[in-house]
């Protein structure tokens, strides 16, 4: 019998699953590997800029794969699960970010991605529907552990390549700096990171935060630098709610052999009852590397870009829900540029600077409005009539 909690789910800022744990794992069969080719590059998608989407299927079926090195176990949608026939699994509690739900364990089920085919592989099965609204598509399978402890995956953000191939074939970049990365108990890999001149801390290694970092009250309230930086109040979370948190610039972080200046830290406020509560690296700290993950035998492959990209911030102080036909605003931060527009929680989001906003709306260039030069000036047009300019700012 499995009474204990088998796997927790960390929802940063939209999504980053992740594992099994301790003595569960021994009763949860492992996926069976075989391989087409020993290696495949494919294009995918940067969604939003901070998510990695890749065409696969699942028990036959095509479908979006969303790539989370924190999933301990892949992640599917009940509804979506339903669709394609997944038969009900056993009822297993699981941990989010914003506290404790139920979930289904489901094994025996099929998992393709490039020349990779994983047999038998057990999945998670949950109501995603709140998760998909905050990032703003469809969220029917978040391919985890399965996919990062059987290939060797390589990211190319400037050409926007995958690349699959088998450990026994794989031979490491010439110029890349390799990262022996730390694993606990609960298979999550584990990767140093020295925040504002301190000692480097172990902060586990979740390309499915959309985010650079996320620090828990646990770790920064005890660090005066951090605790006394100016801050604004923002959301976190997903499955399970969501939880305030402060975002902070911090002035520099080390990680890779590179110090990155001036960096947007997420902190969190609170620990909600159930939820995770640990140091969390997004996918934003390895945006300035070609990437090259081998984390099935806990090393990280990093070659630093000639332009790395500048650190994605918003500079509204809001966050918005989707749900394919709409834009909700879900929350307005007391002060910065949205507030002082008369921008308020539960507006509609219509259009943008003339845009009007439908299905495709996160594929436009309107969408990421919000994360334009401080200064520029965007026209939003609401669904009561209003029309509102706001003027973004570096508010934080």
């Amino acid at each position: 019998m499995m009474a204990r909690k088998l796997f927790h789910m960390a929802f940063a800022m939209a999504l980053a699953a992740a594992p099994l744990t301790g003595a569960a794992c021994q009763q949860i069969p492992r996926a069976e590997v075989a391989w087409a080719k020993e290696s495949t590059t494919m294009k995918f998608e940067l969604f939003r800029g901070n998510r990695i989407i890749a065409d696969g299927r699942i028990n036959g079926h095509k479908v979006d794969f969303l790539l989370d090195t924190g999933a301990g176990v892949t992640t599917v949608d009940r509804a979506f699960a339903r669709q394609i026939g997944l038969p009900k699994g056993q009822s297993i509690p699981a941990q989010g970010s914003g506290g404790t739900v139920e979930a289904e364990l489901v094994t025996g089920v099929t998992l393709e991605l490039g020349g990779l085919t994983l047999k038998n592989a057990p999945v998670v099965v949950i109501d995603l529907a709140s998760v998909a609204r905050g990032l703003g598509r469809p969220m029917t399978v978040v391919l985890g552990r399965e996919l990062f402890d059987n290939a060797v995956v390589g990211v190319d953000w400037q050409q926007t390549t995958l690349s699959i191939a088998r450990q026994d074939s794989f031979a490491p970049p010439p110029n890349a700096t390799m990262i022996e990365l730390g694993k606990g108990d609960d298979r999550l890999n584990t990767i140093p990171v020295a925040v504002a001149g301190a000692a480097p801390v172990k902060a586990h290694f979740d390309v499915g935060n959309g985010s650079t970092l996320s620090l828990p009250k646990s770790y920064w309230e005890k660090r005066p630098e951090l605790a006394s930086l100016p801050y604004a109040m923002s959301e976190a979370g997903g499955v399970g709610g969501m939880h305030p948190v402060r975002l902070v610039t911090v002035d520099r972080i080390a990680f890779g052999g590179q110090t990155f200046r001036n960096v947007p830290v997420t902190l969190s406020e609170t620990k909600p009852s159930g939820a995770v509560d640990e140091v969390n690296a997004g996918i934003g700290l390895l945006k300035p590397f070609r990437v090259t993950m081998d984390l099935g035998r806990n090393r990280l492959y990093l070659e630093p870009l000639a332009k790395p990209p500048v650190f994605v911030r918003d500079r509204a102080g809001l966050r918005s829900e989707f749900d394919g036909e709409q834009l909700t605003l879900a929350f307005v931060s007391p002060g910065p540029p949205a507030a002082r527009a008369g921008l308020r929680k539960g507006d509609r989001l219509v259009a943008v600077d003339g845009q009007r906003v439908g299905k495709d709306y996160f594929q436009s260039a309107a969408s990421g409005w919000n994360q334009r030069a401080a200064g520029e000036t965007v026209r939003l047009e609401l669904g009561d009539g209003r029309k509102v300019v706001v003027t973004l700012a570096d508010y934080y």
